[in-house]
């Protein structure tokens, strides 16, 4: 792993793009999330046992509907970049 300037403001920024995301679900508004997304990103998961899937734009509409989760707790656990490949866990908890 390098601990070079460059990776140091990668991880910076990729923690403050995860930030976003989080702050979006806490005010339950999908505008306040969509900076942390590509437009042309896509989602797939689970919301209980049911398949969530689509263009990002589904996910801020479901958070548009469902309001906030002001008690949101979040632990970015760790965030591994590899070259152009970013991997990041984050632990959420309400």
């Amino acid at each position: 792993m390098s601990t070079s300037a460059t990776t140091v403001n990668e991880h910076e920024a990729i923690a403050e793009t995860v930030r976003r995301y989080v702050e979006g679900g806490r005010s339950g508004r999908g505008d306040d999330m969509r900076a942390a997304f590509h437009p042309d990103a896509t989602i797939f998961g689970y919301i209980g046992d049911e398949l969530f899937s689509g263009p990002i734009q589904k996910l801020f509409d479901w958070n548009d509907q469902n309001g906030q989760a002001a008690g949101l707790q979040s632990r970015l656990a760790s965030i591994d970049i590899a070259g152009t490949i970013t991997t990041a866990r984050l632990e959420l908890d309400d």
